[in-house]
């Protein structure tokens, strides 16, 4: 029996993979399941959940306008797991990107989406990974990529000197922000 088979109320132990729908609650209860039981621990559950709300969101909107009765899929709360493409990802990312959304909370979501969507293929939710192809956003020119490595060096350098995660993510963060504000 697959994991999330386990989980789930009976009416989903055996979805047909061509017309699957969950509701969000039920695919965010399953996925919550699924990082838990690979011992995630609890700030990386609560932020690909939070995450995978977003997106999960984000998709039924999008999904509802595109539909010739925007008001079906709301109605139901609803996902349909075979919706989820390479070209609806690709919009959410275009979508993150517009808002103007910082690159790294941007990187961050995407790998919550690739992890959920490889989730989804390795329980049998879908016929494919939609995400094997969906790329973090890279560093427009080559100006951030060298801010970037610069951060990254000395992050690895307060690591070498003994600092904490917390310290190290947060002097990378505000130097790569000064950085990328005053290198203009």
């Amino acid at each position: 029996m697959l994991f999330w088979q386990k989980i789930l109320p009976r009416r989903l132990k055996q979805p047909r993979l061509t017309t699957a729908s969950f509701s969000i609650k039920e695919l965010l209860i399953v996925f919550r399941q699924h990082l838990e039981h690979k011992k995630a621990k609890p700030v990386t559950v609560k932020n690909y959940l939070s995450d995978l709300r977003h997106f999960l969101g984000w998709t039924e909107l999008e999904l509802a306008a595109q539909s010739h009765n925007p008001l079906s899929l709301r109605s139901k709360n609803t996902i349909p797991i075979s919706k989820i493409s390479p070209a609806l990802l690709q919009r959410y990312k275009t979508y993150l990107l517009a808002n103007k959304i910082a690159k790294s909370t941007v990187n961050r979501r995407l790998a919550t989406v690739r992890q959920f969507c490889q989730f989804c293929y390795d329980n049998g939710l879908s016929r494919q990974n939609p995400a094997q192809n969906l790329t973090n956003f890279a560093p427009r020119n080559s100006r951030d990529k060298e801010i970037h490595d610069l951060a990254s060096q000395f992050g690895a350098w307060l690591k070498n000197q003994g600092a904490s995660r917390n310290t190290i993510k947060n002097y990378t963060a505000d130097v790569r922000q000064y950085l990328l504000k005053t290198m203009i």
